[in-house]
């Protein structure tokens, strides 16, 4: 591994067919490795796996930084990011936040990047691990988006330092875990959809609409509020009661998922239909 991130260091960079070996090779070192024992030194080498991966990812970024470049690492991280295990999941989702964190104190170089419409997708992929029952998942969830909304802030030509925050607890701090996870969502979708490309939030809903197919209940409901939220109708299920937000979710998902149809308030909406009949083609 020690090999592999020094290669990534190279200048000139390395050629994309290398580039893209090498960064199989780190993946698969840290994650297929001796999965499943839990000794102490088979631990000690993924952590110090998964730290080499880390400054690698952070080298291959440094090289050439741009949404298209973040995007061709965030393409290859996504798989793991949806990984059963949870500590796996745990790992990868570390990895994720590590190198948006990183990409933040790069971001003056992103300013004349071109914008990719798969950065839609990783808001909203991340949106939905928001979800995930393991806490530590979920909150670096939370900062990995924050991350990647400074970036996006600060290309719209906003100052980085007035970034809103994303996760406004104070006044819903009394509400249930579910509850609040839900409120979060919300508040979520509706300021990326502010920020996000006409493309990207396309992107963003057809990847919250593989979210809503999930076999994970907790992953379809998120994936209901986020769909809701990037097409500006979280209202609907926000409503004056929050108490009965999950009930309003789980209303709509069965309509979507079970169904196959398009509530009223998203018909507008018809390019979403093909996908929520055939989501196969969204992957």
């Amino acid at each position: 591994m020690a090999t592999v991130c020094m290669l990534s260091t190279l200048k000139p960079a390395l050629e994309p067919a290398l580039e893209l070996h090498l960064l199989h090779t780190a993946l698969q070192n840290t994650f297929l490795t001796a999965t499943g024992h839990n000794s102490q030194h088979i631990q000690g080498m993924k952590q110090i796996s998964v730290e080499y991966l880390e400054a690698m990812l952070r080298c291959l970024l440094a090289t050439a930084p741009s949404w298209a470049r973040l995007h061709f690492i965030g393409q290859h991280l996504i798989l793991w990011l949806q990984l059963q295990d949870e500590r796996d999941r745990a790992t990868a989702m570390r990895v994720t936040t590590s190198l948006l964190c990183f990409a933040v104190s790069l971001h003056p170089q992103f300013e004349d990047s071109p914008k990719v419409l798969q950065v839609g997708d990783l808001v909203a992929l991340l949106g939905l691990c928001i979800s995930d029952p393991v806490e530590e998942i979920s909150r670096q969830a939370k900062e990995g988006l924050f991350h990647l909304y400074k970036i996006l802030v600060h290309q719209k030509g906003q100052d980085i330092q007035e970034a809103q925050e994303l996760w406004h607890t104070s006044q819903h701090q009394n509400q249930p875990r579910r509850i609040l996870l839900y409120i979060h969502l919300a508040t979520m979708g509706e300021a990326f959809r502010k920020i996000l490309s006409e493309d990207q939030r396309r992107a963003f809903a057809e990847r919250a609409l593989l979210g809503i197919h999930h076999i994970m209940l907790h992953v379809s409901q998120a994936g209901v509020v986020l769909l809701y939220a990037i097409l500006g109708q979280a209202g609907h299920l926000m409503g004056a009661e929050e108490k009965e937000i999950p009930v309003r979710a789980l209303r709509k998902l069965l309509i979507l998922k079970c169904f196959h149809q398009l509530p009223k308030e998203l018909q507008r909406h018809s390019h979403l239909e093909s996908a929520l009949r055939n989501p196969s083609s969204l992957q």
